[in-house]
């Protein structure tokens, strides 16, 4: 199959039906967008009022974006990977859940958290065994955040070592962001004189977080890439 988007007059039966198939575990995903089950699912034949040549599917009413996801999941194996997230946020996201557990109570909520830890771990054990057995491409392992601010005056904390180092760099800097985070939630009781500083350590946090997330990122690739480069 090529990698054009098929064309809206040519979509037949057999089309329609692998489109349904492959998208049938994302409507409940549109449906909570405000989006009607109807428009994802192409006509099975013509509207009688219509010309042959003026037969149109669904896809009209589609967004482009949505349409090009279509047609990704069309022309994607069954083996192929799409990577929605990377080492570097899956460690991110438990880094942050371990600091809900830590500051939480409440038994119902400890006990979703609970589940979402073991989600994530899964999560990343899996991540790592599809990348060393070769099923991730190196090159979607890395999605550099590329923040653009003004250098000077803003001096983010170097991140080096190895990924022992670095997780704990991710995770101190996320408990110093909670820190600071709780400050917000309550801004009318911050000195006036204390706002702009609350305000840049937030900013300066945020971006030494996302360093912390492309270094792992980076030393993951870095690593299946030399692990490739001796088979």
């Amino acid at each position: 199959m090529t990698g054009e988007v098929p064309s809206v007059a040519s979509t037949e039966r057999t089309v329609a039906a692998s489109i349904r198939a492959r998208v049938s575990p994302l409507i409940s995903i549109f449906v909570s967008l405000g989006k009607r089950k109807r428009i994802l699912i192409p006509p099975m034949q013509k509207p009688a009022s219509r010309k042959k040549d003026d037969r149109r599917a669904c896809f009209c009413i589609i967004p482009m974006s949505l349409v090009r996801l279509l047609s990704l999941f069309l022309q994607a194996k069954s083996n192929d990977k799409i990577m929605a997230e990377t080492l570097g946020m899956l460690c991110d996201k438990l880094t942050i859940v371990k600091l809900k557990q830590y500051h939480s109570e409440d038994e119902e909520r400890l006990a979703s958290l609970a589940v979402q830890a073991d989600q994530l771990q899964q999560e990343i054990d899996e991540y790592v065994s599809d990348a060393v057995s070769g099923k991730i491409d190196p090159l979607k392992m890395t999605f550099a955040a590329n923040k653009v601010f003004k250098q000077e005056g803003n001096t983010v904390a170097e991140v080096s070592g190895g990924f022992g180092e670095i997780f704990y760099q991710l995770a101190d800097v996320n408990c110093r962001l909670w820190h600071e985070q709780e400050k917000v939630y309550e801004f009318e009781k911050v000195a006036v004189e204390e706002k702009d500083k609350v305000v840049k350590q937030l900013a300066l946090l945020n971006l030494e977080r996302n360093k912390c997330i492309d270094a792992i990122n980076h030393r993951f690739m870095q690593l299946i890439k030399e692990k490739a480069n001796q088979q």
